[in-house]
């Protein structure tokens, strides 16, 4: 039989995706200086045309980088919405303080922990 616990931070999964996001701004936004720079700007025709091929090489990847993070994101935050679900089921099944079991001072229902701290 397994032991041990599982912990699931569902806070630090949202910030997480929130974070995948906020990298692929930053990404365009560096691009989008790097459209920028031309000859007027650095006074060079090779250089122009060194900064035109790596913007275009870059725009591409950066197109397949957030089609793969948006499908992450979306991924994880269907997860983080049904581990939140699964733990308000399990708190309303099983509420903190239930009828206690005969002779002991122990009470009936189980008390789980928040899924957000761990599943045991």
């Amino acid at each position: 039989m397994a032991t041990g616990t599982f912990t699931v931070d569902l806070d630090w999964l949202d910030q997480f995706c929130n974070q995948l996001t906020s990298s692929t701004c930053s990404l365009e936004a560096a691009l989008s200086a790097l459209k920028e720079t031309g000859p007027i700007r650095t006074g060079h025709d090779d250089l122009d045309k060194a900064c035109l091929t790596f913007h275009d090489r870059w725009d591409d990847g950066l197109d397949m980088m957030n089609k793969s993070i948006s499908a992450m994101s979306e991924k994880v935050r269907i997860c983080v919405r049904d581990y939140r679900r699964t733990e308000t089921t399990l708190t309303s099944a099983y509420p903190a303080s239930g009828p206690s079991v005969p002779g002991t001072t122990q009470s009936a229902a189980p008390t789980y922990p928040h899924i957000t701290t761990a599943l045991g």
